[in-house]
């Protein structure tokens, strides 16, 4: 009885409460259809009507749906310009209402809101439109679990309607945990949320007036965005080419499969900062195509040092990585003509990503941590006559790897030559390989610095194709010049160019160039040092230029603000090759050399000169140097070195390249034909230079020959040679470059001199052998205006007889006055023939005991003093067949003693007139023939 008693209690309990339900939710139901549209009314300050067809309510569900809702416009003018959008939803749905609060406090609390198939459309406010200035009232807060929108799609529209500047389509929207009030209503997002989830089908978005955005089957989560098919486009096209870019931006069109970023925050901080985070932004497969902007006149920017920075402004934005894979990036003119640049196959990953106020202030606007840029191909049009093309690029944040690397002419060498260029230089280069390791770049203090480990060239090839305009050239070198030659701080450890190539077009060639460049820094503005320069293995060649040409070039800019210093330099195992204009083949060289300096240095004073630096020490050691000095001669030497003034020279050689007979039949006057080897040349503290004003200069303290061996030969066949002869003083005296050589040493050399008359059976010969010579102040009389005598003692054997002579004049004396004083001993007088038959007709027998000369003389004229003793003299008088005369040779045998017995023979050596059309030489030979004659009574 009492279990069915409370059966019937429950049941009629659970009967009162379904009935009251039902009651309630009939009066709720009433109430929401009578007062909603008053609530919606009452509070509804809007500019917009807000209507819909059909409301269902329950109770027991606490659920509230709305059916053919539509947002319009008041008819009213006086808040027409606040209008902003429009819209039509299918249904909109509401689950786990509090309806207490919602019609008490006028807040909304729901569990879920599902809003079907919304058609927004977005209204841009006129630039000219007044804000209206009534006050928006909301309720106090909207606390929604979930929100989701589903099947949306929203456009924008310009202000006037006209023009639609986004699309998205089939949208499909998941917010969980809004919530809204009066705090969050004046925030840039006016609401917040927990997490959310967004689907687009299709979107487009206008950028600007020049660009729109397209994607589609985006899905947007807060773990990450995905855009597939992701373009941004250019609005104007000319077909399928691309328009002119007239702007002051670059126009972009950039085409990718896939955009993927990963675990997106953003939003606005409390300040109303914007802030962005992302773990990954993925491009894959990406095209982009740039049309430059248009030039544009350079605006006064501020300088950055004076930008204030707010470091509250932490990280606005802040990407862990970024990624492009197999990308392509091409840049167009503005014209959109051709490509200004290219690369393909990019592979870009970049860490660490941070752009807020402090780096927005900086050099570089951008922070990260570390990068790595691959790609197959690049090329750039450096301007209108070069482009730039590269195979591979490997490039890290401490690495950098490029392959195949080439600067390349676009234009023909004529082309370059007969039209005007902004570049005045035509340039071929190429580097099959550059790598640069543990590479450090930034900016400190506003001033850009790099630092590497090792920057490292193979078999590089640079050629000068042409250069033009060398006026233009040198003042662009000049301006240069200004600015440094390394306009930032630089430090690299070590540079390194094998197996290289350097060309200017006709002008010199360096081949298998081996660079070393070790401690190299760069302080901006102050000094260039390096530790060591060494050069291996290369070949240098040089080629002669016109006259013209040298000239020109000979004029250097009296602007360089640089010092550069190298503590070590060197050339190692080098060859050097000079050609002369309009030749195939050198025609000198310097054999396998090694070249050292200590301490060069660069300086505004150094440049000016020839020499444009300074040294302390230098060293040159070659195997020998070969020099084709013209048709008839050859230089060669052996070993050749040169340390610190200290020189030395072995088997020096200067010789004809043709036969006697060969030479004389090609002269058209008579000729010497010389013929000289030396053993050995040293010098002692040998100076050269060429000073400020382009003269040369050669000073030493001592050069001594060793093993001299000349020969002399005319052929008297050739007409005469009746130019003026200068004497050697007038030779000194006008010089036209510094000679100052304290003291000459020639030891165990000889010197012949033959002469060859037409007619003459064999050649008259003066030979000087076992000569032991000391000549000083040897000095030119460039830019002089006195110099102290030169004099040359002279000891040798004369055709066998022992002969010492002192010689002395002086280069500044114009009247060429000389004394020159010595004798002969013991020479045999048949030694003379060669020398006597040709000259005097005659033949002598007998021996010389002593000869005694002393003659001072000018140009014109010479006197002396002149003796001799001999004995068995015998004279053989010659006809011109050099057949004897035997009636006048027995008749000068009978005038002439036989013997001087212990007596010497004198005559006065008087107005012997010298022939100009004769060396010196002849006419000091003249002298000593009249002294013969008259002492041996030949007429």
């Amino acid at each position: 009885m009492i279990v069915k008693k409370w059966i019937k209690i429950s049941s009629i309990v659970l009967a009162s409460v379904i009935a009251i339900l039902f009651v309630l939710s009939y009066f709720i139901t009433i109430l929401i259809h009578q007062q909603l549209p008053n609530i919606i009314a009452e509070k509804n300050d809007t500019p917009y009507n807000f209507s819909y067809q059909e409301v269902d309510f329950s109770i027991l569900r606490s659920s509230l749906s709305l059916n053919d809702i539509e947002v319009s416009p008041k008819d009213s003018t006086t808040i027409k310009d606040s209008i902003d959008v429009t819209g039509k939803i299918k249904q909109i749905d509401v689950v786990g209402v509090n309806f207490f609060k919602l019609f008490k406090n006028k807040e909304l609390a729901a569990l879920k809101i599902k809003i079907k198939q919304p058609e927004v459309n977005y209204y841009q406010p006129s630039v000219k439109a007044k804000k209206d200035t009534a006050e928006v009232k909301v309720g106090q807060s909207i606390d929604i679990n979930s929100l989701e929108i589903e099947g949306g799609n929203f456009n924008l529209f310009s202000s006037s309607g006209k023009d639609r500047l986004a699309r998205v389509q089939n949208i499909n929207i998941d917010f969980d945990g809004i919530y809204f009030n009066k705090r969050t209503v004046e925030k840039k997002i006016p609401f917040q949320f927990s997490n959310f989830k967004i689907e687009v089908d299709t979107m487009v978005f206008r950028m600007n007036n020049y660009q729109y955005m397209v994607s589609s089957h985006v899905k947007w989560s807060d773990e990450e965005l995905i855009l597939n098919d992701y373009r941004l486009k250019p609005i104007q096209k000319d077909g399928t080419k691309y328009a002119p870019n007239v702007t002051d931006a670059d126009i972009f069109d950039i085409e990718s499969p896939k955009l993927v970023l990963t675990k997106t925050d953003w939003g606005f901080d409390n300040q109303d900062k914007f802030y962005f985070k992302s773990d990954l932004i993925k491009f894959s497969n990406p095209t982009i195509n740039i049309i430059a902007a248009k030039a544009a006149k350079a605006a006064n920017k501020q300088e950055k040092s004076n930008v204030k920075i707010n470091k509250s402004d932490a990280e606005l934005i802040n990407v862990k990585r970024f990624e492009i894979e197999n990308g392509s990036v091409k840049m167009w003119y503005p014209d959109a003509s051709k490509p200004k640049f290219y690369i393909n196959n990019v592979v870009c990953n970049i860490d660490g990503i941070k752009m807020n106020s402090i780096t927005k202030a900086s050099e570089i606007p951008i922070d990260y941590k570390t990068f790595k840029i691959k790609l197959d191909s690049m090329y750039y049009e450096l301007n209108e006559v070069q482009y730039l093309r590269a195979a591979k690029l490997d490039f890290t944040t401490k690495n950098l790897v490029l392959q195949d690397f080439k600067m390349k002419p676009l234009i023909k060498n004529n082309q370059f030559k007969n039209n005007y260029t902004s570049s005045n230089t035509l340039l071929d280069i190429e580097a099959p390989i550059l790598k640069m390791n543990n590479n450090e770049w930034g900016f400190n203090n506003s001033q850009f610095y790099f630092k590497t480990n090792a920057i490292k060239l193979d078999d590089v090839k640079v050629q000068i194709i042409n250069q033009k305009n060398e006026k233009t050239i040198a003042k662009n070198a000049e301006k240069a010049a200004k600015k440094f030659l390394i306009n930032f701080d630089l430090i690299v450890d070590t540079i390194q160019v094998k197996k290289s190539q350097f060309i200017a077009n006709k002008k010199f060639d360096f081949k298998n160039v081996n660079i070393t460049l070790l401690g190299l820094k760069n302080f901006y503005s102050k000094e260039l040092i390096a530790n060591q320069l060494i050069v291996k293995n290369p070949n240098f060649t040089l080629f002669g230029q016109p006259e013209r040409v040298t000239q020109r070039e000979a004029v250097t800019s009296n602007s360089f603000n640089d010092i550069i210093k190298i503590k070590n330099t060197s050339v190692q195992n080098g060859t050097l090759n000079m050609i002369p204009y309009g030749r195939k083949n050198p025609n000198l060289t310097l054999k396998t050399f090694n070249l050292d300096f200590k301490n060069i240095k660069f300086d505004p004073t150094t440049i000016k000169n020839s020499i444009p630096f300074l040294y302390d020490n230098v060293l040159l050691h070659s195997k020998g140097l070969d020099f084709e000095m013209n048709e008839i001669y050859q230089l060669n030497t052996n070993d050749l070195k040169f340390h610190n003034g200290d020189l030395l020279v072995n088997n020096f050689k200067l010789i004809p390249k043709i036969s006697r007979s060969a030479f004389v039949s090609n002269l058209k006057k008579e000729q010497d034909l010389y013929t000289l080897t030396i053993n050995q040349i040293t010098g002692k503290q040998v100076k050269w230079n060429i000073d400020e004003k382009k003269d040369f200069n050669l000073n030493a303290n001592l050069f001594t020959l060793n093993g001299l061996d000349a020969n002399i030969f005319r052929s008297k066949t050739p007409p005469d040679d009746t130019s003026r002869k200068s004497m050697f003083s007038e030779k000194l005296r006008k010089m036209k470059f510094g000679l100052a050589i304290k003291q000459l040493d020639i030891v165990q050399s000889k010197l012949e001199y033959a002469e060859e008359g037409p007619n003459s059976i064999g050649s008259g010969k003066l030979t000087f052998s076992n000569i032991n010579a000391i000549g000083k102040n040897i000095n030119s009389g460039f830019k002089k205006k006195s110099l102290p005598d030169l004099t040359l003692d002279w000891k040798s054997n004369f055709m066998g007889g022992n002969m010492f002579v002192k010689w002395v004049f002086n280069p500044m004396h114009t009247a060429e006055n000389f004394s020159i004083k010595g004798h002969i001993k013991n020479l045999p007088m048949q030694n003379m023939d060669p020398f006597l038959r040709p000259y005097l007709k005659v033949s002598a027998e007998g021996n010389f005991d002593e000869v005694n000369f002393n003659i001072n003389g000018n140009d014109n004229i010479a006197n002396g003093k002149f003796d001799i003793s001999y004995n068995n003299l015998k004279l053989n008088l010659l006809k011109d067949d050099m057949s004897e005369r035997k009636v006048l040779s027995a008749i000068a045998n009978v005038a002439v003693s036989k013997n001087t017995a212990g007596n010497k023979k004198e005559a006065e050596i008087k107005g012997v007139e010298r022939d100009h059309q004769k060396s010196f030489f002849n006419f000091f030979l003249a002298s000593l023939l009249d002294g013969l004659k008259q002492t041996l009574l030949i007429f």
